[in-house]
């Protein structure tokens, strides 16, 4: 049963209206059952209750990407997985829905302590941009496993590239040895990171010479081949970083 806990605001405008919504999971359990709903401007809403699958989402409206030349999107959330039988294993995943295709762009897990920013993830790394797209939020606590779920997602912005540094906050890179000969190991200083985040490696005139995808917290890059000399290494997120090629 899902049960809708709606403090609406005098003179109320309505914005969204739908009727008779139902979902019904393969395995025969219904997630909403002709559920009605409005939502109406500066209302504050909240749906509870048991919804059938360990599993809620969020969608949003329908977006054209194809207006931006590289969009990006950032975030804040906070989650929190503790308790139960064996390690925690549950998620906050973040997709993109194509019209076709859900496809995961990032996924959260443990323990934030408290709200925390995810810098600028590059959309075409995952998908190809068009006019019919949505953001997914899901949170998923996997049966039986009685572990304690709690999660939240807040500002979320699409853009155009990184245009503004200090707008999204990002962060440092850590990477060693500097200089460097052979091997350049790239910690993202972030363990909620599984999915891909590009990266590219440009000359101090900005020629790319390098790219590619890091995945996890701890990646290794191959850099032997470069000429010696300063570079910049350019993670999709995160404020460019300096090194020398030995």
């Amino acid at each position: 049963v899902i049960e809708k806990k709606q403090i609406k605001p005098a003179n109320a405008i309505p914005l969204v209206k739908a009727s008779n919504i139902s979902k019904k999971y393969k395995q025969g359990n219904f997630s909403l059952s002709e559920l009605n709903v409005e939502l109406n401007a500066q209302e504050i809403l909240g749906v509870v209750g048991e919804n059938g699958n360990g599993k809620t989402s969020l969608f949003s409206p329908v977006m054209d990407l194809t207006t931006f030349s590289n969009p990006t999107l950032s975030f804040d959330a906070w989650f929190y997985n503790i308790g139960g039988n064996g390690t925690p294993n549950d998620t906050l995943t973040i997709s993109i829905f194509d019209g076709t295709k859900t496809t995961p762009v990032r996924k959260v897990f443990g323990i934030t302590g408290g709200w925390k920013k995810f810098g600028e993830i590059n959309i075409k790394d995952f998908v190809t941009p068009n006019k019919t797209m949505q953001l997914v939020v899901s949170v998923e606590d996997l049966q039986q496993s009685g572990h304690i779920v709690e999660a939240g997602f807040d500002n979320f912005v699409i853009g155009e590239g990184i245009t503004n540094n200090q707008e999204f906050d990002l962060e440092s890179l850590s990477i060693q040895p500097n200089p460097v000969n052979e091997v350049l190991v790239i910690d993202l200083k972030d363990q909620y990171i599984q999915t891909n985040t590009s990266f590219e490696v440009v000359d101090i005139v900005g020629r790319a010479l390098m790219n590619g995808n890091l995945r996890g917290q701890v990646n290794q890059i191959e850099v032997s081949t470069l000429a010696a000399g300063t570079y910049f290494i350019k993670v999709s997120g995160y404020k460019p970083s300096l090194f020398i090629k030995q």
